[in-house]
């Protein structure tokens, strides 16, 4: 099953559910399509006013919403199991069930529930490890803003013109085709949100140097 949610969790299939949730926003009264607003999100990143935003990944909100639910599941349920292993129960005794929530659990579930929705943490959090909020450029220096594990910080990766590129495919990878390199770092980039396409071309190209 978990590997199945892995497989699922492919860049075609990021791609497609954010072209629904903007597809449903333009549908739904009174909520308009977001719109790029560079000085809001410079003042969140903390990023001087000489910087351009060239890269903005979707689906952010949903992502913040997606992780802080299966962490706080996670962890309600791992304090759950703990609690009856403290008090002496034994965990494999199925024959004995409690309520969570509309659920009629025994204490073997209680263990996969609590396995499985630490898994799918893991796996989220991994993605988010690896995919760039946004991408800043001045001149020929470029900063990448992921999410952060902890709330409230954006870790930055600073890197200069040519150290992106692409990675080597990798089938086992559900990401492979849009995994790319900035400096040290794989990461997924979906190349339809970059501000021009040219973009990324630039980004990829070595430096010119000047002649003498």
């Amino acid at each position: 099953m978990f590997l199945k949610i892995i497989n699922t969790l492919n860049s075609t299939s990021i791609r497609r559910i954010a072209l629904r949730i903007n597809n449903v926003r333009s549908y739904i009264p009174g909520i308009k399509p977001q719109r790029m607003n560079e000085q809001l999100y410079m003042k969140r990143d903390k990023m001087s006013q000489d910087y351009t935003i060239i890269y903005r990944a979707p689906m952010e909100n949903y992502l913040v919403i997606s992780k802080n639910v299966t962490t706080i599941t996670a962890t309600l349920i791992s304090i759950l199991a703990g609690y009856k292993y403290i008090l002496g129960e034994k965990m494999t005794n199925i024959s004995k069930e409690e309520q969570l929530g509309d659920l009629m659990i025994g204490d073997s579930d209680l263990i996969i529930f609590a396995a499985g929705f630490i898994l799918i943490t893991i796996i989220l959090r991994v993605f988010i490890s690896k995919y760039p909020l946004r991408i800043y450029r001045k001149g020929d220096t470029y900063v990448a803003v992921f999410q952060g594990q902890q709330p409230f910080q954006n870790p930055k990766l600073h890197f200069n013109k040519g150290e992106a590129s692409e990675s080597k495919p990798n089938s086992l990878n559900p990401w492979s085709e849009s995994m790319y390199q900035l400096k040290n770092k794989n990461v997924i980039l979906l190349t339809e949100y970059f501000k021009t396409p040219s973009e990324l071309t630039d980004m990829m190209l070595p430096p010119v140097k000047k002649s003498l």
